[in-house]
């Protein structure tokens, strides 16, 4: 129901990048990446301390695809194995259209299927890839979830709490709280939102974690990153050092 209002096709609205295919190859290697449908698959013959292997998977937010953004995750969480997930309408998927059922069927079924045992998966999401991040950690069950400038949902970026937005509820997408709500209470959560946000406000972050601190006993982390706007938290040192330290104790 959310493009009744044209919300959802504001919230998913593509970024077709017809060179994506061969970006990726480029950058990391034919040999270190298999492109899928819906992902790409890369692998580091890097051995993890004894420890089981570091599987990341990745949503990328809008205006942004996983050309640009595998080498920022790999860099930052020191996996051995990334799942970089490409929406439709964005990346190669030139001749698809996002809606949110599409994304989360495919999250649900082809994405949940990369995750496997023996090893330790830590989904990542920033800005509206936070929502797909926390339907595959519904999903499947992972070792820890980190939002980065996550929405409330589609309608709480743009309408303060109040009567309004409840009249909206019907109309939403991308609604982070109701999937923050059903997350298993063993899934440590890291949520980093910049304070100068002026596209997702920082009380969107401040609102997702006191639904996700709702769950007794859940390890629930927020970083507020000074002076950080909606697209640069992932370059904060802060975060880096935060970020690393959730990974290594998850």
């Amino acid at each position: 129901m959310g493009n009744v209002l044209g919300i959802e096709s504001r919230v998913f609205p593509g970024r077709p990048v017809p060179s994506a295919r061969r970006d990726i190859v480029e950058r990391f290697g034919e040999d270190a990446v298999e492109i899928r449908r819906a992902y790409v698959s890369w692998t580091t013959s890097r051995v993890d301390d004894g420890r089981p292997p570091l599987h990341v998977v990745c949503f990328h937010g809008n205006m942004e695809d996983v050309a640009s953004t595998m080498s920022g995750w790999i860099e930052r969480t020191g996996a051995t194995r990334l799942t970089a997930v490409e929406y439709p309408g964005y990346g190669w998927r030139v001749d698809e259209t996002p809606t949110e059922a599409k994304i989360v069927e495919e999250v649900e079924n082809e994405i949940a299927s990369t995750i496997v045992e023996g090893e330790r998966t830590i989904v990542c999401g920033r800005s509206i890839g936070t929502y797909p991040a926390l339907v595959l950690a519904d999903t499947k069950k992972c070792d820890g979830v980190v939002l980065v400038s996550p929405p409330l949902s589609a309608v709480s970026t743009a309408i303060p709490p109040g009567m309004l937005q409840r009249a909206l509820a019907l109309v939403d997408v991308a609604n982070n709280g109701v999937r923050a709500a059903r997350l298993d209470p063993s899934i440590p959560v890291f949520v980093a939102h910049g304070e100068d946000d002026r596209v997702v406000p920082v009380s969107n972050a401040r609102a997702l974690v006191e639904i996700l601190s709702r769950a007794k006993g859940r390890d629930v982390r927020f970083l507020k990153v000074k002076g950080a706007g909606h697209n640069d938290v992932t370059a904060d040192d802060m975060f880096r050092r935060r970020l690393r330290d959730f990974v290594i104790t998850s």
